[in-house]
């Protein structure tokens, strides 16, 4: 996938900009799914105002209790960092260029950028924005990496037990809650600098896989 998009840059006079952006999206997203081991939900990761590059955390909302949602903050290492600083950076250079030809659909790339709409969005057949679900997603990916939804967190599961990482803390990442505290809650045994050395262990595991980070839409490079 990565291979592809960076073919697709380099010629990108040829390069229809609302395909590209689809699937430079489901890059970041499966980049990030991998490094955060998110639940397969609908509007992944919210909007810009849950993901902090500076403290290198990602505020997610993935699981929906009786009582209300179930917040957890993540910290991701620096192959997601700079993977969120080049979409970011995609997002203006989109923005960019179609706020001349047609600044409605500008508007909704700004507000992206602003944190007021969805992070992730695509676009569908007739050039409108439309909300990332997981079935559009399985969907774009069926022939090129046709694997379940949530099989990052299977994968890193098995991973990181075999790291010797304890089992609360690796459910504490996955945002598992017990009959317990929850995580990061004021009577939980679990502490940010042990959540850090899981990502940094997921960021182990992203390099040794030669998962890289993509530069999205520019035509002044």
């Amino acid at each position: 996938m990565a291979d592809a998009i960076n073919e697709a840059r380099e010629n990108l006079a040829a390069c229809d900009i609302f395909e590209f952006h689809n699937r430079y999206l489901i890059y970041t997203e499966q980049l990030l799914s991998f490094c955060t081991a998110i639940r397969s939900v609908t509007e992944p990761f919210g909007n810009a105002n849950d993901i902090n590059v500076h403290a290198g955390t990602v505020r997610l909302s993935d699981k929906v209790n009786r009582e209300s949602s179930c917040h957890r903050l993540v910290p991701i290492g620096a192959t997601a960092i700079d993977q969120v600083n080049a979409y970011f950076d995609h997002l203006t250079h989109l923005y960019h260029e179609l706020r001349n030809v047609d600044p409605e659909l500008a508007a909704k790339v700004s507000q992206a950028i602003s944190g007021k709409g969805a992070w992730l969005f695509c676009f569908d057949r007739r050039r409108k924005v439309r909300t990332v679900v997981p079935k559009w997603i399985l969907t774009q990916l069926r022939h090129t990496w046709p694997l379940p939804a949530n099989w990052p967190r299977h994968f890193l599961s098995t991973e990181l037990r075999g790291k010797g990482f304890a089992r609360g803390v690796v459910r504490a990442f996955f945002g598992h809650s017990d009959l317990g505290p929850a995580p990061l809650s004021h009577f939980d045994g679990v502490s940010m600098f042990e959540l850090r050395q899981i990502g940094a262990a997921i960021e182990d595991i992203v390099n040794s896989l030669n998962i890289g980070v993509v530069k999205g839409w520019n035509t002044n490079f």
